[in-house]
């Protein structure tokens, strides 16, 4: 079948970018494709990868495919899929490592990484993923086709999703009896209702603290002695107070962020007027 596919010059996509905010599970994603379909994926840190490859770029690139060349060599038609995950791409295909002269490391990187993708010797049995927070940065002519053709963004949950989050980071506790059985439906989806531009990371760290309070609450009930304490006899109950105070934490956290990136943009471009 593949045979027959191949002989009619279709070409398979052989590079798929997931574009999104921050925390909403693009590589998680990867991993779970790849893990149903039986397949155990290369993940590559890109800013890792730039700058531990000093010197070494296209060696260290053309090593991540010499598997794949070999077993397209030696079994061709047969050869096993080989998947290779550059999370950050941006890291190594911005638009300022081409058109702005970038580093010999990363111009090194790019070239290989796309002789393996379309150029003469191309490899038929890849499928390379890249994640990242900026399409806007990566190079257009690393876009187009044969190379990374496929874009999927992958964005925040809206408030059905966000829900279905919170029931699924809450089911173990209330599974195992630590979840207070006063915390209703109601409850979870007036949690989904207010956190409006949570990534699911954003909601797993706010289910985090709510169970760490109530570790702390239970520890300090059962011992005030570290060479007393035993988890097996703690009384943990994750309270409805414990995710709202949760919820207000991540709150002030998310301020706090949003105000430090604000002065950060308005003191570039005070640097930018000043050079003017």
């Amino acid at each position: 079948m593949i045979s027959s596919i191949y002989f009619t010059g279709f070409k398979f996509v052989r590079g798929v970018i997931l574009y999104g905010p921050p925390g909403t599970g693009k590589t998680t994603i990867i991993r779970e494709l790849c893990e149903y379909f039986k397949y155990k994926p290369k993940v590559i840190n890109g800013p890792q990868l730039l700058n531990s490859l000093i010197g070494k770029s296209e060696e260290a690139v053309r090593l991540l495919f010499e598997k794949a060349k070999k077993d397209q060599k030696n079994k061709g038609d047969s050869s096993p899929l080989h998947v290779i995950v550059f999370e950050e791409i941006d890291a190594l295909f911005s638009k300022r490592t081409s058109s702005e002269g970038g580093s010999d490391t990363g111009k090194g990187i790019v070239n290989q990484l796309l002789t393996m993708m379309d150029g003469y010797d191309a490899l038929n049995n890849i499928l390379i993923f890249g994640t990242t927070n900026r399409l806007d940065m990566i190079d257009p002519a690393l876009l187009r086709g044969g190379r990374f053709e496929l874009q999927v963004k992958i964005d925040l949950p809206n408030v059905q999703e966000r829900l279905e989050i919170f029931n699924y980071h809450l089911n173990e506790p209330r599974k195992n009896g630590f979840l207070a059985s006063n915390i209703s439906t109601d409850n979870f989806q007036q949690l989904a209702s207010v956190t409006n531009n949570y990534s699911g990371a954003d909601i797993a760290e706010l289910v985090r603290l709510a169970i760490s309070y109530a570790i702390d609450r239970s520890f300090e009930d059962t011992t005030t002695s570290l060479d007393k304490l035993n988890l097996e006899h703690a009384n943990i109950c994750i309270q409805w107070n414990d995710l709202i105070t949760a919820f207000y934490q991540c709150e002030q956290a998310r301020r706090k962020r949003e105000n430090e990136l604000k002065t950060n943009k308005n003191n570039a471009n005070d640097d930018r007027t000043d050079h003017n």
